[in-house]
């Protein structure tokens, strides 16, 4: 039985995840259902613990394949001292790619870009940085490894004929598009709309907190309902007609909401981020409008999903089949495929 390392931002235990976490998770528990010889490294922190930096080296060290899934800061701390380790005993090294930021953030760190082209494989979750990768650093050793939930749960669609309940599910803070809701909110208000409404599910962000609690309190049709745990998202979700996502972050990767929203059968209404149009196809399972939206534009779509009932049926169908094509099996295969070479 192969021994396998799983090294990355786990945070067991500790309240509503990020999609780094979330992604990490999934990638460790994928590995066990396999029938893997699995082991865990904690990465948060892990400078400051002395003892889970020797457990580090030890495990890799008796390993067969290692599994690595930085962001940022530790793609520049531990990520180059795994490497180093790992090379030492000739065990590959693969890196799970959460986000679409690589390509840009390795642009001016030549040493970095020579670790990345050595390691067995850079598993990335859109095919364009992907080929952003190849194309612009030279590297043959990237792939698409598709983000995946581990879950068999069946949807059921629920509408209520005239009216249109609409989710937001994600960290709340300004970049997820807060302020782009709340121009929404005015223009509901302003055409006089009493049928639509907005809840919002995530744990919000510090910076944020004032800002959010302040503005949302001038629409009666919005609410904050609370964080979920992952027992009750699909359950939660498939209860509304569609998720807003106006995020401003452009190099998103595959936001874990959009995933979660199409296992629940519900579409979405997103901003054109970089890679919107490998996940969202535009009235299939979604509604992509201009990255800069001020708000009218998604005002426009819910409206139209307001007032077409019959459309909105087909985007719901439409989602359902999409979130098929994000079961944990092309995530096994390609992970047979790297242990096997």
């Amino acid at each position: 039985m192969k021994k396998v390392v799983a090294i990355g931002s786990f945070g067991f235990g500790e309240g509503s995840p990020s999609g780094q976490r979330i992604k990490s998770q999934n990638v460790y528990r994928l590995l066990i259902e396999m029938g893997y010889d699995v082991s865990y490294v904690e990465m948060i922190g892990i400078w400051k613990r002395p003892w889970a930096i020797i457990q580090m080296m030890n495990r890799i060290w008796h390993s067969d394949a290692v599994f690595c899934m930085p962001a940022r800061r530790n793609l520049l701390t531990v990520f180059p001292f795994v490497c180093r380790l790992a090379r030492m005993r000739i065990i590959p090294v693969h890196y799970v790619v959460v986000g679409g930021w690589l390509a840009d953030f390795i642009e001016k760190k030549n040493g970095l870009q020579r670790l990345l082209s050595s390691i067995a494989g850079i598993h990335c979750q859109t095919r364009e940085l992907s080929n952003t990768l190849n194309e612009r650093y030279g590297f043959n050793n990237t792939d698409v490894f598709p983000n995946f939930r581990i879950t068999n749960y069946k949807s059921t669609a629920h509408h209520t004929p005239g009216v249109l309940r609409l989710v937001f599910m994600a960290r709340i803070n300004r970049l997820k598009g807060l302020d782009i809701i709340f121009a929404i909110g005015d223009l509901i208000k302003k055409a006089g709309l009493d049928n639509i409404f907005i809840d919002f599910y995530g744990p919000v962000h510090s910076k944020d907190k004032l800002y959010f609690e302040q503005s949302i309190v001038n629409y009666d049709f919005m609410r904050y309902v609370k964080s979920l745990d992952p027992s009750e998202i699909y359950p939660t979700l498939e209860r509304y007609d569609a998720m807003l996502l106006p995020t401003h972050y452009y190099t998103e990767g595959f936001p874990g909401s959009i995933l979660d929203a199409y296992i629940s059968g519900i579409p979405v209404i997103v901003t054109k981020w970089q890679y919107a149009t490998e996940f969202v196809e535009q009235g299939e399972s979604g509604i992509i409008v201009p990255f800069d939206d001020d708000g009218s534009g998604m005002f426009k779509a819910i409206c139209r999903i307001k007032d077409d009932e019959s459309f909105l049926n087909k985007l719901k169908q439409g989602a359902s089949i999409k979130g098929r094509e994000y079961s944990p099996e092309l995530a096994r295969q390609k992970i047979e495929t790297y242990l096997n070479i």
